[in-house]
């Protein structure tokens, strides 16, 4: 439910939503939510009907202050007739209902559904995304509301649960009144915010509450994690100081909540004061080796900022919260750890954008000035949007970026925003156009891919530069970026390049030739660089070069390249303690594509690298070999290794190898305990590649009849590989009718990348005969 249909509503000459106040009961036998909510709104004087999202109630009364209200009901909008004495006033709307365990919006966790570890849970999440990667509000499923992220108001929940419960919401607790066998929690929230970021979570909880400054922070697990409270939230009161600086407006309520709960598929839901996060996110000292949720915390807490404090204006600006979100983590990491982590973790995303497989990586970041205006709530959407912005803070410079965003909290705090909201500012704050830049990537579709070589003019002292755009969109990209010259007498000369034809070429002054050339290593080119340079130039760069990416770009080049100074080269980066992990965990996966002994003997020598991450990168190289040799290499490995993520690409090495007896030990594998089943989704993997019938079956098993729902995704998306064996084939089919949609939609998703058209036919009229009537969907074509 978008809100799109609510269109009528909006504007403060119509409707004005005030207030909204919940209150209620759960009951989990029945899994039911029995319910009155009362929405406060001043009706403008023109106003004549009322439009509240609604789904699948079962409504028992409307009234209008006191008064019966005449209404019709669609199972998904209440329309409520305004008659011409409330037009112009102020009036409560109160809806009495129920609600018996909705699809969506809120969710009942019981043991008959989540199996006998859990315990009794009811939680609240506001936004979804439907398959087209569109925003959907679910609060409509849960309490009767008025749609659309510009729509604020304060709000209340008054929600009776059985004794041994809690509840936390929004706002501030008002008051725990014991009813004997029941307990009733009372949550008020002060200020405006919007009606999707209104929540509940209910259940048994051990808890934690600290303060930072005067903000209340409080901490809920399930029942019996108190002990992993701290390595998960420890990070919490430095995020909060760090935004707050960062954006120039502190957090302005008395309390933070983060509360752990079971089934969510997603990692936290940005309640105003009250994050809903997953349980998955809580983890054990061994997991904590190579592993925390520093990122979900930190991404789900800036969305207090970016999405709540000032919120996206229409679902198309949802990049407004959601990449901002991304890019405020990255900015902590520049902040909290060092300028090489956040330079790296752009590198992945841009790594995601710019992967072919990922189209999506081509659409808007923001559809809004179109000509076919839509939501963009895809993940490469949201990622590239992400370093996006870190392009707008390099052309700005830091300085200037962050004035503008502390200008852009002081005008937009409590209200809402949009992209073109964001430009205004950010050229108001620096003085300079951006009207290009934003049409450029924020409004357009695809990214820029630049090759780039270079030539030295001895006689006239200038490195010629080219760059030729070679995109597969027909256009060229405006571009603006640096490049830095290192040349044999070792002076480094550091040019700003502007592009704005596909063929062009640069002549920087130079006295001597040039040693290396570092293109954009702050990443401003939101999209991909092929640089031209010989081996020679490569591994200077890599040995004397400043810019971390330019050097991992370098390290990138050498794939496949088995020349002894290569190796020589990856070794040192291996061995080179002072180096960034990144650095030598790039390493060793050029390492695996070499396939030469030298090679294999080097990844042998850093089996036990001291870096989680590195060791990952070498065991995963490791696999490539598919010797004897390589097997019994990674066999041992098992018995020392203590990092469960290692131990996971462990087990996909050793089916990679394709050695017989690999599959007995992914067969255990599928068995033992790891944190997010680790040792068990790497064991699915190593199947995969084992290419036996034996394999096929025992992926199928866990398919078909695992407990943990992400060993059963794991394994339908590794049975592409089988799809040669009929039996594989009819059990996809028989997939795509599970009860359970995501493990549909996956099925679905294996079968549409088979070669046998009768297949993919059979699976696409399975898919639509269950969930749709309408055959033009688009995705499926």
């Amino acid at each position: 439910m978008t809100g799109d249909n609510f269109s009528g509503n909006r504007g403060i000459h119509e409707i004005d939503l005030v207030h909204v106040k919940i209150e209620g009961e759960l009951n989990y036998s029945s899994k039911t939510f029995t319910a009155s909510s009362s929405l406060t709104i001043k009706f403008g004087n023109e106003a004549k009907e009322l439009l509240l999202g609604a789904a699948n109630f079962s409504i028992f009364s409307i009234k209008l202050d006191d008064e019966s209200a005449a209404y019709n009901y669609d199972m998904n909008t209440i329309h409520i007739k305004i008659p011409q004495k409330y037009r112009g006033k102020e009036v409560t709307v109160h809806v009495n209902y129920i609600v018996t365990d909705p699809d969506k919006g809120l969710h009942f966790v019981t043991k008959d559904k989540y199996g006998p570890y859990v315990q009794d849970q009811a939680w609240s999440t506001g936004e979804g995304q439907t398959k087209h990667f569109e925003v959907e509000e679910e609060n409509s499923y849960w309490f009767p509301n008025i749609p659309g992220p510009e729509t604020k108001c304060t709000s209340e929940t008054i929600i009776t649960v059985p004794g041994e419960q809690e509840v936390i919401s929004n706002g501030d607790l008002i008051s725990v009144v014991d009813l004997g066998e029941k307990r009733r929690y009372h949550w008020k929230m002060n200020e405006r915010h919007s009606t999707y970021l209104i929540s509940m979570a209910a259940g048994e909880f051990d808890s934690k509450i600290e303060l930072s400054g005067k903000v209340k922070l409080m901490y809920y697990v399930p029942r019996g994690r108190k002990q992993d409270i701290d390595r998960v939230f420890s990070c919490t009161k430095e995020f909060l100081e760090f935004f707050g600086n960062y954006t120039g407006f502190p957090y302005p309520f008395n309390k933070f909540a983060q509360t752990c709960v079971y089934g969510a598929a997603f990692g936290g839901m940005e309640n105003t004061t009250a994050n809903t996060m997953t349980e998955r996110m809580l983890h054990d000292e061994r997991a904590h080796i190579d592993y925390n949720y520093e990122e979900n915390v930190g991404h789900h807490m800036a969305h207090q900022w970016f999405g709540d404090i000032v919120t996206c204006k229409s679902w198309e600006d949802v990049w407004l919260n959601e990449s901002f979100a991304i890019f405020a983590y990255a900015l902590y990491l520049e902040n909290r750890h060092c300028e090489n982590d956040y330079l790296y973790y752009c590198l992945e995303k841009i790594d995601s954008l710019t992967e072919t497989r990922h189209i999506l990586g081509g659409e808007e970041v923001c559809s809004t000035y179109s000509e076919n205006p839509k939501q963009s709530f895809g993940r490469y959407n949201i990622e590239k949007g992400s370093i996006v912005i870190n392009s707008l803070r390099n052309i700005l410079g830091k300085e200037l970026f962050r004035e503008g965003i502390v200008n852009y909290f002081s005008r937009f705090k409590f209200g809402a925003a949009s992209t073109k909201d964001l430009q205004e500012i950010m050229e108001e704050t620096s003085g300079q156009e951006l009207s290009w830049f934003f049409n450029e990537f924020v409004y357009s579709k695809g990214f820029p891919r630049v090759s780039v070589n270079y030539s030295f003019s001895e006689r006239d002292k200038v490195v010629l530069i080219k760059f030729d755009q070679k995109q597969q969109i027909r256009r060229a990209f405006r571009l603006r970026f640096k490049v830095f010259i290192r040349t044999d007498e070792g002076k480094t000369v550091e040019e700003t390049v502007e592009l704005s034809d596909q063929k062009e070429t640069v002549a920087a002054k130079c006295n001597s030739s040039p040693k290396f050339v570092c293109v954009d290593p702050d990443q401003s080119i939101v999209g991909k660089i092929e640089l031209e340079e010989n081996v020679e130039k490569a591994l200077a760069k890599i040995e004397s070069d400043t810019h971390l990416i330019c050097r991992i770009r370098a390290i990138r080049s050498l794939r496949g390249n088995a020349r002894n100074e290569v190796l020589n080269a990856l070794k040192n980066v291996l061995s080179n303690a002072e180096e960034h992990w990144s650095m030598a965990s790039e390493a060793a996966l050029v390492l695996g594509s070499t396939y030469s002994e030298e090679s294999f003997n080097i990844l042998k020598m850093f089996s036990k690298h001291r870096h989680p991450k590195v060791r990952k990168s070498v065991v995963s190289s490791l696999g490539e070999f598919k010797t004897k040799e390589s097997y019994e290499l990674l066999k041992s490995l098992l018995g020392d290794e203590k990092s469960y993520y290692v131990l996971g690409e462990i087990h996909h090495s050793l089916g990679k190898t394709g050695i017989p007896g690999a599959l007995d030990i992914l067969i255990e594998g599928l068995n033992q305990y790891s944190h997010g089943n680790a040792i068990a989704i790497g064991s699915i993997r190593g199947m995969s590649k084992i290419g036996t019938e034996q394999a096929a079956g025992e992926l199928l098993k866990v398919a078909q009849f695992s407990l943990a729902k992400e060993l059963r995704l794991a394994a339908v998306n590794e049975l592409f590989h089988y799809l040669g064996y009929s039996d594989v084939k009819l059990k996809i089919l028989n997939m795509i009718e599970d009860k359970d949609q995501e493990i549909s939609d996956a099925s679905l998703g294996v079968a549409l990348k088979s070669s046998d058209p009768d297949f993919i036919n059979e699976a696409k009229d399975k898919f639509l005969a269950r969930y749709f009537t309408d055959y033009s969907m688009t995705w499926l074509a």
